[in-house]
């Protein structure tokens, strides 16, 4: 069974790799980190599909969340890039939107597929 301690920690990858992710972003420069978390992304979401018990899964969803924090600071940097100032609170509005409704409309897609 999982636990809340798991899953808090899946969230917790997910909330502070961001801000790491976006100050280094600026040392290193966007595209190495964002190339950098994309195949960490990728293995977690493979290992995630052979996952046969529940720790095994939870530890390969760490991975993805690892993976995916980085596509998402490095998103919203590059909005803060593109956009002025008095675009920018829409542009990011838009992007955070797309991003909470494609977590929540996944979940009805698996319900209905399955």
């Amino acid at each position: 069974m999982v636990s809340i301690l798991g899953i808090l920690y899946v969230y917790e990858v997910y909330t502070l790799k961001g801000p790491a992710v976006y100050s280094l972003s600026y040392v290193d420069g966007r595209r190495p980190i964002y190339l950098a978390s994309l195949p960490v992304f990728s293995i977690g979401s493979i290992g995630v599909a052979m996952a046969r018990s529940v720790p095994e899964l939870m530890f390969w969803r760490i991975m993805q969340a690892f993976g995916a924090g980085g596509g998402w600071a490095i998103g919203g940097a590059v909005i803060g890039d593109i956009f002025r100032l008095e675009e920018r609170g829409k542009a990011l509005g838009i992007f955070s939107a797309v991003r909470t409704m494609s977590l929540a409309n996944v979940q009805l897609l698996i319900c209905t597929l399955h």
